[in-house]
């Protein structure tokens, strides 16, 4: 039973809001009455990447040893009845959201990787619910394989150049069991305005703010893992905030957030965007201030500056 003296908030957020992959968590926080009750509501709409192409426009080539590893078995080639009418279903579809991740993706025939499975599922639970799945085709072998697991991260909302070491099976069931880390900046968001609001009576945190940079950020490394193969990524207003964090798009969170000098806030993807953004404009305008002093000494300006020479410098700094 839940202390009376604790405050609780919950919510099931669908990613699909956010983020073009389908999959709905319930998400809860639990508060001290010195924080109070955090607020929180599903994600606002933003309807800008709605189809995989839009996060992943190219299926990218990986080591042969890890393209061998997630092709098909014969077992899973006449189950999934690939090349049949059946088969397609399965098939990563670009022009729309990803099918939910699960942790049993890679491993429904046979044992699963992580041990908690000596076997693949039952006969009567795969006729009861049929299999699940999300295939490609390999761009090294040309065979039909599983989804790679740091192409699954990319499209569940993780950093998609993240390794996760040999065994790609049991990394595939990983990131089906994740809860996805857009939806956990729009909740420990709301966590960190509240606390901060209850230690220092204000807050710069906004929800809001933070998911956006988020996205941006994640998208601007979704573009870093498929450098090189000349994907065309849909318009979208946040492919127009990639260039936000182009110049840190090698780099993972963590070392994005050392980026930061200033130690007197919390470090947050939100300071990153707010940072990053101002020192874009300062460099865009820098061009213009030059040339702004430039035609002020060759006009020789006095003291007493005439209306039109104000409007006319006013109107080349708005540009």
């Amino acid at each position: 039973m839940l202390d009376k003296r604790i405050f609780r908030a919950d919510c099931v957020l669908d990613l699909q809001d956010a983020w073009p992959s389908r999959r709905n968590r319930w998400w809860c926080i639990l508060s001290a009455p010195a924080v109070g009750k955090i607020h929180f509501q599903s994600c606002p709409g933003l309807p800008d990447l709605k189809t995989v192409e839009h996060v992943l426009p190219c299926i990218p080539r990986w080591p042969n040893s890890e393209e061998r590893e997630l092709q098909l078995t014969p077992v899973e080639l006449e189950a999934f009845q690939v090349g049949g009418l059946s088969g397609k279903s399965y098939v990563l579809n670009k022009r729309a959201p990803m099918a939910c991740a699960l942790h049993c993706w890679g491993s429904q025939l046979g044992p699963c990787p992580c041990g908690c499975r000596s076997q693949g599922l039952s006969p009567a639970r795969l006729d009861a619910k049929g299999l699940f799945g999300v295939l490609v085709e390999s761009e090294v072998t040309g065979c039909t394989r599983h989804i790679h697991p740091q192409e699954a991260a990319a499209l569940c909302g993780m950093d998609p150049n993240l390794r996760w070491g040999t065994e790609c099976r049991l990394a595939l069931g990983a990131v089906g069991q994740l809860a996805s880390p857009v939806q956990a900046v729009w909740v420990f968001s709301h966590a960190m305005k509240a606390l901060q609001t209850a230690q220092w009576k204000s807050s710069q945190v906004d929800p809001s703010t933070a998911l956006m940079a988020y996205r941006a950020w994640l998208l601007a490394r979704c573009c870093y893992l498929v450098k090189g193969l000349g994907p065309r990524f849909p318009a979208s207003e946040t492919l127009a905030h990639v260039n936000i964090f182009v110049e840190h798009s090698s780099l993972p969170l963590r070392d994005l957030l050392e980026t930061i000098e200033d130690t007197c806030q919390d470090k947050t993807i939100q300071l990153c965007w707010e940072i990053f953004s101002k020192q874009k404009v300062s460099r865009n305008l820098s061009p213009v201030v030059a040339q702004l002093n430039d035609i002020s000494r060759s006009m020789q300006i006095e003291d007493d500056f005439t209306p039109t020479r104000c409007c006319f410098l006013d109107s080349r700094v708005s540009c």
